[in-house]
């Protein structure tokens, strides 16, 4: 799995792009990088970019990660807008969507666009 990411501080979100193929152990490793960044803040909303990876997990992997995003006090608080474009990631986010309703505001889109302006603007209005 290749992962980035880049905090946009002043509008408030993170925005992850993912390949190849996505894993729960390169997940959590990712998710501890992002972490120790000086400019992560659990307020912040996201941006997941799934649209050149393949989400490689189990419904055990899912229901781990789940688990983390309820309990761990520093992951993301906000708002998530997922971009998938094959049916395989589509699935495994609904998946996890359904995992973390309640916890999690999570909308799955099929492009980059659509998904920043529901992040940026629309999920508000």
């Amino acid at each position: 799995m290749e992962a980035t990411y880049v905090i946009h501080a002043d509008d408030g979100y993170i925005e992850e792009c993912f390949s190849g193929s996505v894993t729960l152990p390169e997940v959590l490793a990712f998710l501890q990088r992002i972490q120790q960044d000086p400019a992560w803040c659990t307020d912040l909303d996201g941006l997941a970019d799934f649209s050149h990876a393949t989400i490689d997990m189990d419904y055990a992997s899912m229901l781990n990660l789940a688990s983390l995003f309820e309990t761990d006090p520093n992951v993301s608080h906000g708002c998530w807008a997922f971009v998938v474009d094959n049916p395989l990631n589509v699935g495994m986010t609904r998946m996890f969507k359904s995992l973390t309703e309640g916890v999690h505001t999570l909308r799955l889109f099929n492009s980059r666009e659509a998904a920043l302006a529901w992040l940026l603007g629309e999920r508000g209005a």
